[in-house]
């Protein structure tokens, strides 16, 4: 499964990462999942991945494989409210909370066809949608 999931994936306002075959791990503009993603946040930078075999815990998009991708250390730009494309300017609007450098995503895998599609849920618990990434 790690040798499939390989190689550079990439999403939505920009946001793309790459997974190497050495479980290193590399972002741009990756916005939070879940609640963080109203944030209006993303982190760039370097850090890990592996792939979970099981996870419980937060939500999951597919049933199945799980990856667990790290930054720690990361550089944080903020968006203005309302914005839909990330602008990498490292100022924090008024009301808006700054990027963590550390973070943990847990991104669900899944097989469409001959495939691999990555996701995580962003968003308010009653507006939710999916953040895909697609395998460049």
């Amino acid at each position: 499964m790690a040798g499939a999931l390989a190689g550079e994936w990439r999403g939505p306002e920009g946001a793309r990462f790459s997974l190497s075959k050495a479980g290193e791990f590399t972002a741009v503009r990756l916005r939070g999942q879940e609640m963080d993603f109203d944030e209006h946040w993303s982190l760039s930078g370097k850090g890990t991945w592996e792939v979970l075999d099981s996870y419980k815990g937060g939500r999951t998009v597919a049933d199945g494989k799980m990856v667990k991708l790290i930054i720690k250390n990361g550089k944080s730009s903020a968006a203005q409210d309302g914005q839909e494309q990330l602008d990498g300017s490292n100022t924090t609007p008024t009301g808006q909370k700054k990027a963590p450098t550390t973070y943990t995503w847990m991104v669900s895998v899944k097989k469409e066809g001959k495939k691999l599609r990555l996701y995580y849920v962003v968003g308010d618990p009653d507006t939710r949608w999916l953040c895909q990434f697609t395998h460049a």
